[in-house]
């Protein structure tokens, strides 16, 4: 699929210069919403700082997703089910009603595959959604594939997500954050001054 006019991809670059001008100046653009890949430690730092929330699309993606699953067990059982017919909707519906909340301070969201395969949902995020782009280099796809790994995940899960993240970071990954090599989240945000010590510097 060839995105290189894609109009998203235009938001995007413009959405995030102006939102790291804008934060050198001392500002922040006005969203909340992060979004990111797998294995780059969204629930860690979600559960080690205040103020951060970790929104995962499977439980808007399953019509009878269990909120009791271990941590094991939710990343061995990963896959894409699109069994709730509300998704990916009700998930922007989500996020948008975690913006309202006054002590969330950033929502962590995965980089949605469906930006690729559905284009009305696409145009959809595009007029009704303003977030982050933090994404790890290609170079780092290796490193993330064992992460995934270690932690359980399917081999039917890890090989979507083979299949699209290569053109997700070509089209998407240098128009935000990035995550380098060997990083996770809360190094990457440390290192554009998004952490201070050990609070949110936003």
């Amino acid at each position: 699929m060839d995105m290189s006019n894609n109009i998203a991809q235009q938001k995007f670059t413009t959405f995030n210069s102006q939102l790291f001008t804008q934060r050198k100046s001392g500002l922040w653009v006005p969203t909340k919403v992060i979004t990111s890949s797998s294995a780059v430690g969204k629930t860690y730092i979600a559960q080690k700082y205040d103020g951060i929330v970790d929104l995962s699309a499977r439980r808007f993606m399953e019509s009878d997703f269990n909120e009791a699953h271990s941590a094991t067990d939710y990343e061995r059982t990963k896959m894409i089910n699109y069994s709730n017919p509300s998704y990916p909707y009700n998930y922007i519906d989500a996020i948008h009603e975690y913006e309202k909340m006054e002590d969330v301070q950033l929502i962590l969201v995965a980089f949605l595959i469906e930006k690729l395969t559905m284009p009305e949902f696409s145009q959809y995020v595009d007029e009704n959604l303003d977030f982050l782009v933090a994404l790890p280099r290609l170079s780092m796809l290796d490193e993330l594939w064992k992460r995934m790994e270690l932690r359980g995940n399917n081999e039917e899960f890890i090989n979507l997500l083979k299949e699209y993240y290569p053109q997700i970071i070509e089209n998407f990954g240098h128009s935000g954050m990035v995550v380098e090599d060997g990083e996770y989240l809360e190094d990457s945000f440390r290192r554009h001054g998004l952490l201070n010590d050990n609070s949110l510097n936003i």
